[in-house]
């Protein structure tokens, strides 16, 4: 199995499990059941500002290396599965970053004219998402939301 980072993209006709955790994050999962060919992108932050590198960390950079890399491996997207996954609002965070990267997902996908064959995007829970290139499968696990800072259910306190 590996496991995809965040600001990481994976394109592979292996038939491996790639398997990434997602919050606010998005991924992308793309395959050609044609080719056997696989891909998957896991970004972070919706927008670059002022002088960021253009990396994988970032939405656009992370959807248009994605797709250059699928294309250039013999990925055919107009008879792919395309899968939109992550994007939780968290109440700890200043705005709501994942829909700002659900947002812009949804947007360069609809550049290139292509349907989103299955998402799991927002909510208020993380994601465990397991991309199986042997079928192009994908299987959801949702992560239970971390409670707020404050004493747990089984904490005593004296007095």
């Amino acid at each position: 199995m590996h496991f995809l980072k965040p600001g990481y993209i994976f394109v592979s006709s292996d038939p491996v499990m790639v398997k990434t955790i997602l919050g606010s994050c998005v991924s992308l999962v793309l395959y050609d059941p044609v080719s056997g060919l696989g891909g998957i992108n896991h970004y972070v932050h919706p927008r670059l500002s002022g002088d960021d590198p253009r990396t994988a960390m970032y939405a656009g950079p992370s959807i248009h290396e994605l797709f250059r890399l699928f294309a250039l491996h013999g990925g055919v997207t107009v008879r792919s599965r395309l899968h939109l996954y992550g994007g939780a609002r968290h109440d700890s965070m200043d705005g709501h970053i994942g829909g700002a990267n659900i947002e812009i997902a949804r947007r360069e996908i609809a550049k290139r004219s292509l349907n989103i064959y299955h998402e799991d995007v927002g909510g208020r829970r993380g994601r465990r998402v397991f991309f199986n290139l042997a079928d192009g499968s994908v299987i959801i696990e949702p992560i239970t939301p971390l409670m707020r800072a404050g004493p747990s259910p089984t904490s005593r306190t004296n007095g």
